[in-house]
């Protein structure tokens, strides 16, 4: 059998998020992979949307990705507490729009 030489490619930020959520979701397939990715680009685009530029430019960070998170868990009624999840979701994202860290305009 011919040796085949592995490629180990680096996790994109889009990956890195995704297998965060799913993680905090406890899902383990690939099957809610699209819907799921639509919700990280609403929640990174509603960050964007109040300010917080690095929803755009570091999707790395714990603080972004925790709130990705957060986002998920409230549109997919996690716990059947979406209310919850929305206004840590909304914490977040606003407290995240006020630091110089995360918003250009700061």
């Amino acid at each position: 059998m011919p040796d085949i030489e592995q490629v180990n490619e680096e996790p994109t930020a889009e990956s890195t998020i995704l297998t965060a959520v799913k993680t905090a979701l406890h899902i383990t397939d690939d099957d809610l992979d699209d819907e799921l990715n639509a919700y990280i680009s609403e929640a990174l685009e509603d960050m964007r949307r109040v300010g917080v530029t690095a929803a755009v430019d570091d999707t790395d960070s714990p603080l972004v990705i925790g709130c990705v998170v957060l986002y998920v868990k409230w549109m997919e009624s996690y716990l059947g507490e979406p209310e919850r999840f929305q206004k840590h979701y909304e914490r977040r994202r606003d407290s995240l729009s006020q630091g110089s860290d995360y918003n250009a305009e700061s």
